[in-house]
């Protein structure tokens, strides 16, 4: 509506969010949540944007909705995220589904991180110096060619390791005790994403119940873990309920 002068012309409805991810968790909950209301409106009104139009109109609401609206649902992102543009954030193609037998898993310690003390411990000189163009061209070509980005990794990871214990040693346990591929930290943290199969045959539920319960003991903060799945196709509306406008 606001983007045509706000004619009632354009469907009213309410949207109601329920949301999972641990806030402040270095997940982009806020920015997804952004995109995915951009998409469902857009679906709810009859897709009168484009994606090209999406794309833009969610670099305007700053942050990395830009991001979370690449069709393919990977992106390299440049710049400074709270002004990110639409044109920096550049498309990657589809990561491959996971292999059959392993799982994906979302693990929040529940600890603090300071993002300004994050980016005051970085060793900004190891930080890789290759141009943002070489970048997406030598992971677009790795994901065609593998359908992977090889191991994840992230220049907050070591600084985020080196202020926070605790999740240091829950990364360490996903790593060494439970021989996930791989575990790293999402964004600033202190959430993890690690991907693997459970030992012993456990269901991905199972698993999570039973991590969560020792890593709180061993560490001594408490530990939620989720199984998780990537998403391929993009935001559905379930269920609509539309509603009049009745100022």
């Amino acid at each position: 509506a606001a983007r045509d002068g706000g004619s009632f012309a354009v469907p009213r409805f309410r949207a109601h969010l329920v949301k999972r991810l641990p806030v402040g968790g270095g997940l982009g909950g806020a920015a997804s949540d952004a995109a995915a209301a951009l998409l469902g409106a857009n679906e709810l009104c009859g897709g009168l944007a484009s994606p090209a139009e999406l794309h833009a109109w969610g670099s305007e609401l700053g942050g990395d909705v830009a991001a979370f609206l690449s069709a393919s649902g990977a992106a390299l992102c440049t710049g400074r995220s709270p002004f990110l543009r639409a044109d920096a954030a550049a498309p990657l193609p589809p990561l491959a589904p996971l292999a059959e037998e392993e799982s994906l898993f979302v693990v929040s310690p529940a600890v603090e991180l300071s993002v300004p003390a994050l980016f005051r411990s970085l060793d900004y000189g190891a930080l890789s110096s290759a141009p943002p163009d070489s970048l997406l061209a030598s992971l677009s070509a790795q994901l065609q060619r593998t359908g992977t980005l090889g191991r994840p990794t992230n220049d907050l990871e070591e600084a985020a390791l080196r202020l926070s214990p605790p999740l240091t040693a829950v990364r360490g346990r996903l790593l060494q005790a439970e021989g996930m591929r791989a575990a790293a930290v999402s964004g600033a943290g202190p959430a993890l994403f690690a991907v693997g199969t459970p030992r012993g045959g456990e269901t991905a539920d199972a698993f999570a119940a039973r991590f969560a319960a020792e890593s709180t003991e061993a560490v001594g903060v408490p530990v939620r873990v989720w199984p998780a799945r990537l998403a391929r196709g993009g935001v559905r509306v379930l269920e609509a309920t539309r509603t009049q406008d009745r100022r």
